[in-house]
């Protein structure tokens, strides 16, 4: 499996959908941190913190999240390479279990722009109001309040970044099994943003109900796992990353059951 991984990863970095995704991600990362600056400083009106959402990780994350499981899993479907790798004796829960790896290890880096510029902030001591948090890593900010940073910060933030991985991979594991019968990227990517946008649509909706609230919180969908930050309760940050895990794993043997009934040729 470390080989398969190996070479998925391999590939993935010559792909300019990749590059282009982690480019996006940087600069959308940077902007973000830098606008949320001048709006702490009262370089930039308030007004616009509203728009700050187009370039969070909420959105980033939904829309290049759900391209990097089409191009995870369409690409070898694409270029004949998947054929090889079954004739080779790869068992096909093999090759699902390291799609899934590989994916949430590009989930992981489109990330991490985004804890990178996160912590820069908090060491140069940038402070927002609660008002324009619109995610978990504005949130940080936010809870950091410009005060000088600790190691015990640092160490959470790393584990929100790790739980926020979790959580982003859970929400779009829902692609994998989908671009395994639909093999196109492009359609991968928009049913894997339409489908998620529609989930938040009707949580949204429905998540003041409290049994409907409890069950979500079982899900990679509650508002709960949205926006972390240092002052969310270790206890969440645990239950977010089991819950996601458990999510995940679901997912994992439901696509390992549908790809083993698809056609490769």
């Amino acid at each position: 499996m470390f080989n398969l991984i190996a070479a998925d990863l391999f590939k993935l970095r010559k792909l300019i959908a990749v590059k282009v995704s982690i480019l996006s991600c940087m600069i959308s990362a940077a902007s973000l941190t830098i606008m949320s600056y001048g709006i702490s400083k009262g370089f930039i009106s308030e007004a616009i913190s509203g728009d700050l959402s187009g370039l969070t990780e909420i959105m980033m994350i939904s829309l290049f999240g759900s391209l990097m499981a089409g191009v995870v899993i369409c690409q070898d479907f694409e270029d004949k390479s998947m054929h090889h790798v079954i004739s080779a004796g790869v068992g096909r829960s093999t090759i699902v279990r390291s799609k899934f790896i590989t994916f949430g290890l590009m989930i992981a880096i489109l990330l991490l722009p985004y804890l990178l510029t996160t912590l820069v902030a908090m060491i140069i001591g940038v402070s927002l109001p609660d008002k324009i948090v619109v995610s978990t890593f504005l949130k940080c900010l936010a809870d950091a309040n410009g005060q000088a940073i600790s190691g015990v910060q640092i160490g959470k933030l790393v584990i929100i970044y790790i739980a926020t991985v979790v959580v982003y991979v859970a929400r779009l594991s829902i692609c994998i099994p989908f671009a395994l019968i639909i093999k196109k990227q492009i359609f991968v990517m928009i049913g894997g943003f339409v489908g998620c946008g529609l989930i938040d649509i009707v949580v949204g909706l429905l998540g003041e109900l409290p049994i409907f609230s409890i069950l979500l919180g079982y899900t990679p969908y509650s508002r709960i796992y949205m926006i972390l930050g240092l002052e969310t309760n270790i206890a969440v940050l645990i239950k977010a990353i089991i819950v996601n895990l458990i999510f995940i794993f679901i997912m994992g043997v439901i696509s390992c059951k549908i790809f083993k009934r698809v056609e490769v040729k």
